[in-house]
């Protein structure tokens, strides 16, 4: 439980909240409909997703990768990724996601994927070293990985591919 801040103490209702962490994406959008707006304790509890920079560890050790190509396999993909990340130590890539519009309006380097690093200085030293670089003939993104919680496939989270030895 977290206490409201002094400010916003002596305001009416009860200002005290909590995170929660769930199994998957449908279990957190199931609570959010069954509890949202429910009253529970003498006063209606609002429950919705979380918003800013996650505080988890293994969160802020991910890394959106983007302006990838059409790696052919998972096999490809990680070869290139290691080949990027040349230098940290990766400990998970996640399969590699394709742009939402058709393959006709694709053009250039616009696949990504999520890259977990081994500690959050490696994340760090990654963003400032890899972010715009030049690479298969574009600029590769990397970036610290964010959640939305909008759309199935929301941040790639759910099907991490295999687990990367040292680099």
């Amino acid at each position: 439980m977290i206490s409201p801040h002094e400010s916003t103490k002596e305001k009416p209702g009860n200002h005290h909240y909590c995170f929660v962490d769930l199994a998957s994406a449908s279990d957190a959008e199931g609570a959010i409909k069954t509890l949202n707006g429910k009253e529970i304790w003498g006063w209606k509890i609002k429950v919705n997703h979380t918003t800013g920079a996650s505080g988890k560890l293994g969160e802020r050790r991910r890394l959106f990768v983007g302006g990838l190509p059409e790696f052919t396999d998972q096999d490809s993909t990680e070869a290139g990724i290691k080949d990027l990340f040349e230098g940290f130590e990766v400990l998970k890539i996640s399969k590699l996601f394709f742009p939402r519009e058709s393959s006709e309006e694709r053009e250039g380097s616009h696949c990504y994927c999520f890259v977990e690093l081994a500690d959050e200085d490696q994340t760090d030293r990654a963003i400032l070293k890899l972010d715009w670089k030049e690479k298969w003939g574009g600029k590769v993104r990397v970036k610290p990985a964010t959640s939305n919680p909008k759309g199935p496939q929301r941040s790639g989270f759910g099907d991490w591919g295999s687990k990367v030895g040292r680099t």
